[in-house]
C-alpha cells in the first residue's frame, strides 16, 4: 500500500514539473519580458567580419540594449532592441521574406527571414548582403544571442528583466 502510494506521488511529481517548471517547447516564455545585455563573447570580432568601421564597432560595444519579441497578432511579431540613445525595431511574419536594416551600422537595407525553430528560438538569416545569421534562444530566466558570419561567431546573454 505505501509502495503504491510513493509511486503515484512520483509520478504526480514528475508530471507537475514537467508541465509547471519546464514548459514544453511549444509554449512561448517570452512573451510580456524583456531582456537586458549582461554580457557579450567576441562581438567586435564579429561586427568586423561584417564590415563595421572601428569607430561605429566601438559605439556599438559601449551600447547595453534591452531586447524584446512582442507578438502583435494575425501571426505577425515586432523585434525591438531599445538603447538609451536609439530604438530600432522590425516587423515580420516567419518564413516571409522581407526587407531590412537591422544592422543599422551597414548601409542599405537587406532580404531578411526570420524562422521559429522551437516556440522559444528563432533564427534571423540575412539572403543577400553579408552572410549573418542571428540565432534568439529564449530562456525562462534569459536570452542568448548568437551572431554569425562565415566562420565568425559571438554570442551575447541577456536577462530578463
Amino acid at each position: 500500500m505505501l509502495l503504491n502510494l510513493l509511486l503515484i506521488c512520483s509520478v504526480v511529481a514528475t508530471a507537475f514539473a514537467q508541465e509547471f517548471l519546464y514548459p514544453p517547447e511549444n509554449v512561448p516564455i517570452w512573451k510580456g519580458k524583456r531582456y537586458e545585455l549582461r554580457k557579450a563573447e567576441k562581438l567586435d570580432e564579429f561586427l568586423t567580419e561584417i564590415g563595421i568601421n572601428f569607430f561605429k564597432r566601438k559605439f556599438f560595444l559601449l551600447q547595453e540594449p534591452i531586447i524584446e519579441l512582442i507578438d502583435i497578432g494575425n501571426d505577425e511579431y515586432i523585434m525591438r532592441h531599445t538603447t538609451t540613445l536609439k530604438t530600432t525595431e522590425f516587423r515580420f511574419k516567419p518564413d516571409v521574406e522581407f526587407q531590412s536594416d537591422q544592422i543599422s551600422q551597414l548601409e542599405g537595407t537587406y532580404k531578411a527571414k526570420v524562422t521559429f525553430d522551437t516556440a522559444n528560438r528563432l533564427t534571423l538569416t540575412y539572403l543577400d548582403g553579408p552572410q549573418i545569421q542571428i540565432v534568439y534562444d529564449f530562456k525562462e530566466t534569459q536570452l542568448q544571442v548568437t551572431s554569425s558570419c562565415n566562420n565568425v561567431e559571438a554570442r551575447r546573454w541577456f536577462k530578463a528583466i
